[in-house]
Parts: structure tokens; sequence; C-alpha cells
């Protein structure tokens, strides 16, 4: 069974589970980060913090 954050990020679409072949297991199997999932990766790498502007 998976952990539970990972069913919170599955819920989100950041995540997909697939099979030792790369076919979709829903619910089940390895965690796979989708287009999605990458985007919102990326985006944090980029953004500014509040804290962070003089």
């Amino acid at each position: 069974m998976p952990w539970p954050t990972q069913q919170a990020l599955a819920r989100l679409l950041l995540i997909e589970f697939r099979d030792e072949q790369g076919n979709p297991a829903p619910g089940d199997g390895i965690p796979f980060r989708t287009d999605l999932g990458a985007l919102v990766a990326q985006a944090a790498h980029h953004t500014i913090h509040p804290d962070d502007v003089s």
C-alpha cells in the first residue's frame, strides 16, 4: 500500500503509479512524476520568496 503522502500527490495529479514496465497501475505501483508534477517542481526552483527580496 502506498504512503498517504503519495496518495495525496496522486489526487493532485502530481504523480501517477506505474508498474515495472511503465504502464499505468492506478492506486498501486511505483510513483512517477507526471508532466504537471514536473512543472510544479521546476516552478518551485524559480520562485522568489518575499523574505528574499530586499
